[in-house]
């Protein structure tokens, strides 16, 4: 016979990627005397939405806060530049 007792919901939503960039307006550029310029944000692993009751340090591998894996969430970046062209 098998009990739902330790069987939990570990739905979760993950924001894996986000790229944004804006190129700067032209007459702005030909001051500097630039042909193009852009300014770019990328981030990874920005945020992971899931029930907090739910013992998971990371929900994508399953492993719970008394496991003996160690495995830790994915780390999260930022990357901010500045792409140019003369």
């Amino acid at each position: 016979m098998h009990s739902s007792a330790n069987y939990f919901n570990a739905s979760y939503l993950r924001v894996k990627n986000i790229a944004l960039s804006y190129a700067l307006p032209k007459t702005w550029l030909q001051k500097v005397k630039m042909d193009q310029a852009r300014i770019f944000l990328q981030t990874q692993n920005i945020l992971t939405f899931w029930n907090k009751n739910v013992p998971l340090l990371d929900p994508e591998t399953g492993q719970t806060t008394g496991g003996l894996n160690n495995n830790l969430p994915p780390v999260k970046s930022f990357v901010l530049g500045i792409q140019t062209t003369f």
